[in-house]
This record gives structure tokens, C-alpha cells and sequence, in this order.
């Protein structure tokens, strides 16, 4: 079998990587699956013959040829999700590492066959060999992407333990790199191959014991962004709940007190003394408690969350316009709804902040308008200054991506719903809907 077979046989072995790179991105595709699929695979038609022609001539730039596969194949991955490129280049990494475990298995193999072929070469038997490794490879790791990495890159946002899995990655694909046998006559010096299946299977477990510890560090993470998240809610139920005792103290020795006041208003009409009954009604009404919380809806943890906001934006002197209307019974949970409008105010408010006062407003919608869909729309003030990554908005306070938009989008799209985000001139428009139940 000639040079060009045995290399397009041994490229080939990317397909099942693609396949798995591919697993945890199923909600970020920008083109659906189908799209999606036609466009990898078109590439692959194209790419892997003209790599292996290459590969096959004398000379050529093996490391070269890997590292521009590599980085093609990658921008036509992240071209076709909306996940930041921090979380693609983390899964593009991860499989990149585990294909160059299989690499080096396939020469072992084929070394076993060929013990005396000549240096820098393969065989058909070796690739087809590491073909088979690779698609038994990644359909486990596929089975656990699909069940685990899916809900991972779709919810938790904290680019530093990305960026650790990417550096994680890379270091093992360049050990792999580094043992790369190019003679096999290596192999058989004094058990050298014995050591080398052994150090290859120990640095393999602990990669895949080091993605276990990394999911569940992730785990405990957003288990504890959630109790943060909930605490927060609590706090602020709290607060509404003593204002409101505070309240109903007040107001009961006023009542206890109200018989007297009717004794009293009982005597100046007998008396006729109108002036001076019109001046103790004033004087009444100015004495009676007034309530800090208002009841914009009927739903507990959002009418708390709300009177937290408006006394948080009236003491930064911003303006709010509040529509609430709710039904009084709906699929979406509190915490869900409560996050997607907390973030949305919170991010509202730190925008405000960066305009003078005479220009802060914003504006809040938290409506059905009789459909089966609540829709959150907001419109708030900011200085106009954006910063972007295709069509997703970056936060202009510190490096990568807002997480408050990211949470609100991954919040939404859990619910079965939808987030969207646009400015126009010094406007900024937050608009959310998610089905009141699910299917």
C-alpha cells in the first residue's frame, strides 16, 4: 500500500476527535446539527486528501502539517458555535490531548507488527489500528461528554477553570509530542517498551482522573454560585419581611390607639370646631406608618428582589419604571426568574452608574401580555462604549465575557426559552422569553 494511503488512513483518525469536539457543543451550535455535520464533513473531504498528499512527499514538515490541520479545523469549529472562544479552545485541547495518546498507542501496535521497518515510517495495519483506537476512545469519552461536558459549557462560565482544563490539555498533548518514537528499534532496548506502554497508560488515567476532579471542583462551584445566588434571595426576603413587621408593629398601636382618636374627632364635631378637627386629621395622617415594601406582584421571592432593586436604584439616584404582571401560576421556577431579573437589573444598574445622573433611567417589563411566554425586557442608560466578540457582548469592567449576560442566556435556554442583547446610541436593550411551561 503506498505513502498516501497509509497517511490518509493515519489523518483520517481526526474524524472521530471532530466528532467528539462536537458532543458537548449541541446547544451552541449557530447553524444546527445538520448544518453543521455537511460543513465538518465537507472540510474533511477536502482537507484530509490534500494533508496526506503532502504528508506523503519526501521531506515534508510532519509538526508543520499537524499544527495547520489543526488550527484550520479549529477556526472552522469556533465559526460555527456561539460558545466563547476560551470554552471551545478547551474542548478542541482536551481532544487534541486524547487523540496524541492514541498516536502514540498506533505505534506501539505497529511497531509490534514491524519491529524492523525502517525509521519515520508507518503501516496501513498501524493506522487502521489507531482508527480503532480512536473511535473506541472517543465514543466513551463521547458518552460522557454528551451526559456531563453539555451541561458544563452550557452553564459555568468562570473562565479560569477553562483555561486551566486548556493549559491541562496542551501539557499532556506535548508530552505525547515529545515521546513521539521514530525509530522502533527504541522499543526494544532493555524493556523500554514495557516502560513506555506503562508510562503512556499512567499519564492517560491521570488526564481523565484530572477531567473527573475538574467536573466536580465545577460542580461544587455552581452548587455554591447557587447557594450564593439563593442566600442572596433569602437576605432580601428577609430585609422586605422586617420592614414589613416594623409595619404591622406600628400600625397595631395605632389601632390600639384609634379608639381614643375617634373619642376625640367624636368632640370636635359635636363642638363644631371644624378648624381644629381639619388640623388634627392632618396631624393624624402625617403620624400614620408608612410601608417601605411595595407589592409589585404576587409572586413572594420577585416582589422581594424587586423592592431591593428600587430602594438599591433610588438611594444611586436612577430612576425606574416597573411593569409587573404576573399569572399565579406558572412552570418557571422562583430562582430562575429571580436570576434572569436580578442579573438583568444588576447590569442595568453598574451601567447607570457610568452616565451622569440627569441622564440614568431604566426601565422594566416582567409581562405574559395573555401569552403563554413571559417576556423580561429592559431598557437602561449607558455611555455607549461596548466591547464585543461577534454578537456577544463582553463586559466592560473587567477581561472576557459578562457573566451576568452569559447567566442570563444560559438561564434562559435551560427554561426552554431565549436571551437577546442590543444597544442603539446610548440605549441598552436586555430581552428575555421563556415558555410559562414546559412541554
Amino acid at each position: 500500500m503506498n505513502s498516501f494511503t497509509v497517511e490518509l488512513l493515519s489523518w483520517a483518525s481526526l474524524i472521530p476527535a471532530a466528532v467528539l469536539c462536537l458532543t458537548p457543543m449541541r446547544n451552541q451550535l449557530k447553524y444546527g446539527v445538520r448544518r453543521t455535520a455537511a460543513d465538518v464533513a465537507l472540510s474533511f473531504l477536502v482537507l484530509l486528501p490534500l494533508t496526506a498528499y503532502l504528508s506523503s512527499r519526501p521531506g515534508a514538515p510532519e509538526v508543520a502539517l499537524q499544527f495547520l490541520f489543526l488550527g484550520t479545523m479549529f477556526l472552522l469549529y469556533q465559526s460555527h458555535l456561539r460558545t466563547p472562544v476560551w470554552k471551545s479552545i478547551a474542548v478542541f485541547a482536551h481532544s487534541c490531548a486524547l487523540t496524541s495518546f492514541m498516536g502514540n498507542y498506533g505505534t506501539v501496535f505497529d511497531a509490534l507488527l514491524r519491529p524492523d521497518a525502517p525509521p519515520d515510517t508507518y503501516s496501513a495495519a498501524g493506522a487502521l489500528i489507531q482508527l480503532g483506537l480512536m473511535v473506541i476512545s472517543c465514543a466513551g469519552m463521547g458518552y460522557l461528554y454528551h451526559r456531563f461536558g453539555c451541561r458544563l459549557v452550557d452553564e459555568f462560565h468562570m473562565r479560569g477553570a477553562w483555561d486551566a482544563t486548556t493549559a491541562v490539555s496542551l501539557i499532556f498533548a506535548a508530552f505525547n509530542l515529545m515521546l513521539y518514537v521514530h525509530d522502533y528499534r527504541t522499543f526494544y532496548t532493555t524493556h523500554v517498551l514495557e516502560y513506555y506502554c506503562m508510562g503512556l497508560g499512567l499519564m492517560l488515567v491521570l488526564m481523565l482522573l484530572l477531567t473527573v476532579l475538574l467536573y466536580f471542583i465545577v460542580k461544587g462551584l455552581q452548587a455554591q454560585a447557587r447557594d450564593e445566588e439563593r442566600r442572596r434571595f433569602l437576605e432580601m426576603q428577609e430585609s422586605q419581611y422586617q420592614l414589613q413587621q416594623k409595619y404591622m408593629e406600628e400600625t397595631a398601636a395605632r389601632r390600639h390607639d384609634f379608639r381614643q382618636s375617634i373619642r376625640t374627632l367624636q368632640e370636635l364635631s359635636r363642638e363644631k370646631d371644624y378648624e381644629a378637627l381639619d388640623h388634627y386629621l392632618d396631624e393624624y395622617a402625617r403620624a400614620l406608618p408608612q410601608s417601605d415594601v411595595t407589592r409589585y406582584c404576587r409572586n413572594t421571592a420577585l416582589n422581594a428582589l424587586l423592592n431591593y432593586y428600587a430602594h438599591s436604584l433610588a438611594q444611586e439616584k436612577i430612576p425606574l419604571q416597573l411593569e409587573v404582571e404576573l399569572p399565579d401560576a406558572m412552570g418557571v421556577s422562583d430562582v430562575d426568574i429571580c436570576t434572569m431579573a436580578g442579573n438583568v437589573l444588576e447590569n442595568a444598574q453598574n451601567a447607570c452608574l457610568a452616565v451622569p445622573e440627569e441622564e440614568r433611567s431604566i426601565e422594566l417589563h416582567i409581562v405574559t401580555r395573555g401569552l403563554p411566554q413571559l417576556m423580561i425586557v429592559c431598557v437602561n442608560s449607558f455611555d455607549g462604549h461596548v466591547r464585543m466578540h461577534g454578537d456577544r457582548y463582553l463586559s466592560t469592567q473587567r477581561r472576557g465575557s459578562g457573566l451576568g449576560l452569559e447567566s442570563i442566556i444560559a438561564t434562559a435556554e435551560r427554561c426552554g426559552g431565549a436571551a437577546q442583547f442590543r444597544h442603539e446610541g446610548k440605549e441598552f436593550f436586555s430581552e428575555i422569553m421563556v415558555p410559562l411551561w414546559k412541554d
